[in-house]
């Protein structure tokens, strides 16, 4: 028991015990298949200008989709682990303070980090793993308040997931009927997040 093995290794006396439920109910999973998902980022933030992270899967991209954001009038910032220190420490203050509501960041954005009013973490991306996954919709809504996790795909993530020898998904096969094979994302009430294996998924055929 990790709860007991802590208490027990730092020798606290009685301690005062807080726990919560990893399932947060003011969280909302969303998935959105989308041929032009640039397009789909725009028109989240065209709705409404809110405190969030887009997540992406490499330097570049950090750059090419903060300059598209800024070229549609939605102020963003890129982050990434290539930056200087000081570089990153000021991405991250104009964020905190809202000087800048939008990072665009690899997943060396995060860590550490805790602002509550995230009310957006979008995935440009397909994340390698569910533990990133787990993480990084996590550090949004940690005031309590309505929030978004939303999950931008289409197929060339799975070709890239494919390329990278990687075998999960987030779940039951929702996409059979697009022949996209079992790799998405699935949500349920319970937020079950599960693994399986998607070797010799055929990209040019979908089967």
């Amino acid at each position: 028991n990790v709860q007991t093995d802590i208490v027990k290794q730092l020798n606290l006396d009685h301690p005062i015990i807080v726990k919560e439920s990893f399932k947060r109910e003011n969280i909302k999973l969303k998935v959105s298949q989308e041929e032009d998902k640039r397009h789909k980022l725009l028109s989240i933030f065209k709705s409404k200008a809110e405190t969030s992270i887009v997540y992406v899967r490499s330097r570049v991209a950090t750059k090419e989709i903060s300059f598209f954001l800024n070229q549609h009038k939605i102020p963003s910032l890129a982050y990434h682990g290539g930056m200087s220190h000081e570089e990153r420490k000021k991405i991250l203050n104009d964020w905190i303070n809202e000087k800048t509501k939008v990072v665009v960041a690899t997943n060396a954005f995060g860590m550490g980090i805790d602002k509550s009013n995230v009310r957006n973490v979008i995935h440009f991306h397909l994340p390698e793993s569910l533990e990133s996954y787990f993480q990084e919709v996590g550090r949004c809504g940690r005031d309590g308040e309505a929030s978004n996790a939303i999950c931008i795909y289409n197929q060339s993530d799975f070709i890239r997931l494919k390329n990278l020898q990687l075998s999960y998904s987030f779940g039951q096969n929702i996409t059979s009927r697009l022949g996209l094979g079992s790799l998405m994302v699935y949500v349920a009430g319970a937020n079950l997040l599960t693994i399986t294996d998607f070797k010799g998924w055929d990209p040019e055929t979908g089967a």
